[in-house]
């Protein structure tokens, strides 16, 4: 099967299974339990080969949770991505001076079948280890073969349900994000609405204008003025709301677009709504975003006394 190409993917997939450091599962503890009694050994283990280290899963007939990857056996038997089988260590050039074989537990022989998660990364091994030479028939690795893919299982469904929870969690997440921006959402339409309020009881008019003259808001007081309805305003151009008024404040709306502040006065006018001779104090303001465009001009309109 080849060799691990790529050793940080690996790792990877081995963290997102979350077994590292995980409790003791009866689902694990089965498999080695009736593994060691099957092939008569010692000991039986299900290793997981981390970065540093290879942390047991399950233990069968070992005391050590974990052990330094740089003597572990496992992790030759992942990086090969097969079967692997010492009947001697003490012979063998690979494993002779392991402190493993040299110290306790005195390992001796060995066979481990690597475990394989969902996308086909060897995460670790289920290996049989004997405290005396021995040499394992094709039959042993066949019924180890069997049950690390048990073991296999086991890692599957704990990876299925993993990723279940990792997508409930961002699923909540994501609902948590939403509602917060809706909470915002609602909040910001509480103060437009505050604030609508307030400029429709001001004495002068306020309207905004957008960058192409169409109207995004006009107080009452400028309604009432022009004598245009509510529902007509929104959205209406400058030229078609002011009427023939228009003209004479184009130049002024065309340096207020520019990014200048305008200020000018009308005293020739008759209020459009019932013809009453008026005089008009226009001031326009632009609305400059972050970026130095203009985004479009507040215009501020005060009747004056005609004394």
């Amino acid at each position: 099967m080849g060799t691990e190409p790529n050793e940080d993917d690996r790792v990877a997939t081995l963290h997102r299974t979350g077994l590292l450091d995980s409790e003791p599962s009866e689902s694990f503890d089965r498999v080695t339990r009736l593994a060691a009694r099957t092939l008569n050994v010692p000991t039986v283990l299900v290793s997981l080969v981390d970065t540093t280290r290879q942390w047991f899963k399950s233990r069968f007939g070992c005391e050590l949770q974990e052990s330094p990857r740089d003597i572990s056996f496992c992790t030759h038997t992942v990086s090969r991505r097969q079967p692997l089988i010492v009947p001697d260590a003490a012979l063998d050039v690979r494993f002779a001076s392991n402190p493993l074989v040299t110290h306790a537990p005195f390992i001796r022989a060995y066979l481990g079948i690597p475990l394989f998660a969902q996308d086909g990364h060897a995460v670790g091994a289920l290996c049989a280890i004997d405290s005396k030479p021995r040499e394992f028939a094709d039959e042993d690795v066949a019924v180890l073969s069997d049950f690390a893919r048990i073991a296999e299982e086991a890692i599957h469904t704990l990876e299925g349900a993993n990723e279940v929870n990792r997508r409930t969690r961002h699923l909540q997440l994501a609902n948590d994000a939403l509602r917060r921006h809706v909470k915002r959402l609602i909040e910001s339409e509480r103060a437009a609405q505050r604030l609508r309020m307030i400029v429709n009881t001001l004495p002068v008019m306020f309207s905004y204008w957008d960058r192409h003259l169409h109207c995004e808001f006009v107080n009452d007081a400028y309604r009432k003025w022009f004598g245009i309805p509510p529902e007509q305003a929104i959205g209406m151009p400058m030229s078609e709301f002011l009427g023939e008024q228009f003209p004479a404040a184009e130049p002024y709306v065309k340096r207020a677009l520019q990014g200048l502040a305008q200020r000018y006065e009308r005293r020739d006018l008759r209020r459009p709504v019932d013809g009453v001779p008026a005089c008009l104090a226009v001031q326009y303001f632009p609305d400059i975003d972050l970026a130095g465009e203009v985004r479009g001009f507040i215009a501020l309109v005060t009747e004056l006394s005609r004394e």
